[in-house]
C-alpha cells in the first residue's frame, strides 16, 4: 500500500535500481522460510 501513491514510472525506476536483470525473486523469497510451510 505505501508504493500505492507513487505512479508507474517510479515504481518501474525502483525495480530497475535494485533488481536491474529482472530475475525471478520468489525462490530466493520461499528458501528464506524453508521448514515453516505447512506446519
Amino acid at each position: 500500500k505505501r508504493l500505492k501513491k507513487y505512479n508507474r514510472k517510479w515504481k518501474m525506476d525502483l525495480i530497475e535500481k535494485m533488481n536491474p536483470e529482472w530475475k525471478d525473486l520468489y525462490e530466493d523469497l520461499i528458501s528464506g522460510f524453508s521448514g515453516q510451510a505447512g506446519e
